[in-house]
């Protein structure tokens, strides 16, 4: 960049030095000194012109695999801020999710990785300017200081307006809340009611509204920076003009011969640079104004922001060896006020299950987020062999835990490592996976697939195929399996959900021996299913009311037993009806 910088300011003083030798070349013939150093500067100048296209091309292509560069280490980045705390909280911030959308460039079309590249893009006009006006200091010494000062003045003027940029928070909100308009009205993922509703224009027009408004706010922003950096230029402009003027009347008055005229006239007209940066300063100033961005997610997820230690204990040998207990746990989702738990007390013992249960809203998948660190408690403590869980280095209790949650996802992967992503930590063990999936009640499924273990699972790629909601389920519940090995924890949050009554029906009748020396939490609204944990807890307005096996509950005539004579009843009838919903 500052080579070809430079090489324009030499163009200017050959061109200039040769538009001058021509008066004595013509006078002395074709045969002259002067007609032999005039072949020279043409020859020089042609030299110029071709390193200045070589130069071009390279600068162009370095520049092209500097921006691939910096794109890939601000996403190098993105993901580190997003996995990088131990829980999900993070990611639920309104104010993080609006800063990933200014770094994306959502609404500019002008990503913040762009900064550095356009930046060495100024950088390299104003050095070609300032060369071209160090020469005009060999012409008056003010000239110079004169379209200088005035560019710096100019650009004070807009610094405000740069500064600004981008800076209005309810700018990138509508522009994230369109973004989501415009996911669900292209993904897979709603396509299917989009079309049964007829809902794609109504998602198109919500779209096109919040995107006009946060256009609007912008482009109003754009406007008055635009103005100002006209202004820049006409100031600038005004500058050169008048070292223009100067240098017509001293060649009329025999001051300066005709190569210094060409000399200081390339001079002051490649000093305009200065005023058409503008177009450059402006991409400058949105991609480091996105690129702020970074920073400010790297704020909102440090481990300062979010409360956590940053060198975290040593998980305790084979835990939980003992077991993991809640003690006065309290817990509010971050920007609300309603607590989900106020004063939870709780006991998993090592070796055996433990069954929750309880209505829609009374918090039990929230128990298996904080059992899992995706979220912390606001108060008291969840503890694993007489230590924290927040000490606690969360990578090596998570190569501990087995999660099927209730929104388990379906990874378009091969049979093969959507199981073995349970632990993706460890290297594949095909033995492994072929017995979680046996125990997991899809034994079967290998042979019935085309490809076995190889097959994908997922019809938008060659050879590959879909599973039934059953089927995917017994998948995840392989996976859970897999990472829970063996003396780990299991957490099976209605593991049954998709599957028909014989299917369900064969899975809980080995039920002790999918658990068998895990420590194992279940949640499920079929009562048939919980009586076969060791204990089964009945969870209520954030607290466990209820503890014990379910002939101990079903002697206490509380809770516990008016909802599972609720559902056997139905049962009698013929209805199968679950306390609650799938998802809460």
């Amino acid at each position: 960049m500052l080579a070809s910088a430079l090489l324009g300011v030499g163009m200017v003083l050959v061109m200039g030095t040769m538009v001058g030798a021509v008066p004595d070349a013509v006078a002395g013939g074709f045969g002259s000194v002067p007609a032999g150093r005039f072949r020279d500067l043409v020859v020089l100048v042609v030299a110029l012109w071709i390193l200045g296209q070589f130069l071009d091309a390279t600068r162009e292509a370095a520049l092209g695999i500097l921006g691939s560069r910096v794109s890939i280490e601000v996403m190098r980045r993105l993901r580190g801020i997003a996995n990088g705390p131990p829980g999900i909280a993070h990611l639920e911030d309104p104010q993080l999710q609006d800063q990933r959308l200014r770094v994306m460039g959502a609404g500019t079309g002008i990503p913040g990785a762009m900064a550095v590249v356009t930046g060495l893009r100024v950088l390299s006009l104003w050095v070609g300017s300032a060369g071209s006006l160090a020469l005009l200091f060999g012409l008056r010494w003010w000239m110079p200081l004169l379209v200088g000062g005035l560019f710096l003045r100019a650009r004070a003027d807009t610094n405000r307006l740069l500064a600004d940029l981008w800076r209005n928070e309810s700018t990138v909100a509508q522009m994230r809340r369109a973004h989501y308009f415009h996911e669900q009205a292209l993904g897979i993922g709603a396509a299917k009611e989009v079309r049964i509703f007829g809902a794609g224009r109504w998602l198109v027009d919500r779209y096109a509204t919040l995107h006009g408004r946060a256009l609007d706010e912008l482009l109003a922003t754009r406007r008055g920076l635009r103005l100002a950096l006209v202004r820049a230029s006409v100031t600038v402009g005004i500058g050169v003009g008048a070292v223009l003027l100067v240098i017509v009347l001293d060649t009329r008055s025999g001051i300066l011969d005709v190569g210094q005229l060409a000399i200081y006239t390339g001079a002051a007209m490649s000093a305009t640079n200065l005023a058409g940066a503008s177009d450059w300063d402006q991409m400058f100033a949105m991609a480091r104004s996105n690129l702020e961005g970074l920073s400010r997610m790297q704020e909102l997820a440090s481990p300062a922001a979010l409360g956590q230690p940053v060198l975290p204990a040593a998980l305790p040998p084979g835990a939980p060896a003992r077991g993991v207990s809640f003690e006065g746990v309290a817990f509010a989702y971050p920007g609300t006020d309603r607590e989900v738990f106020a004063g939870l007390d709780l006991e998993l013992v090592a070796g055996q299950s433990l069954a929750i249960v309880g209505l829609n809203g009374a918090g039990k998948t929230t128990l298996i987020k904080l059992l899992t660190r995706l979220y912390d408690p606001t108060a008291g403590r969840i503890v694993v062999d007489g230590v924290d869980l927040v000490d606690l280095d969360p990578a090596a209790w998570r190569a501990r835990v087995g999660v099927i949650f209730q929104d388990y996802v379906r990874y378009a992967l091969p049979l093969r490592d959507n199981v073995a992503l349970g632990a993706a930590r460890r290297e594949v063990d095909d033995g492994r996976v072929l017995d979680a999936l046996r125990r997991a009640g899809a034994g079967d499924l290998v042979d019935r697939l085309p490809h076995g273990l190889e097959t994908i699972l997922s019809r938008r790629y060659e050879r590959g195929t879909d599973l039934s909601g059953g089927q995917w389920q017994r998948v995840a519940l392989a996976r859970a399996l897999y990472a829970a090995g063996d003396g780990g924890l299991l957490v099976l949050d209605e593991p049954t959900a998709h599957q028909d009554v014989r299917a369900e029906a064969r899975l809980f009748d080995r039920f002790l021996d999918l658990t068998g020396g895990v420590t194992t939490v279940l949640i499920s609204h079929r009562f048939s299913t919980v009586r076969r944990a060791d204990r089964i807890a009945v969870i209520e307005e954030g607290r466990i009311t209820e503890l014990g096996t379910h002939d101990e509950l079903m002697a206490r005539r509380a809770t516990y037993q008016r909802m599972f004579s609720l559902q056997a009843s139905r049962f009698d009838d013929g209805v199968d009806v679950r306390i609650g919903a799938p998802h809460e």
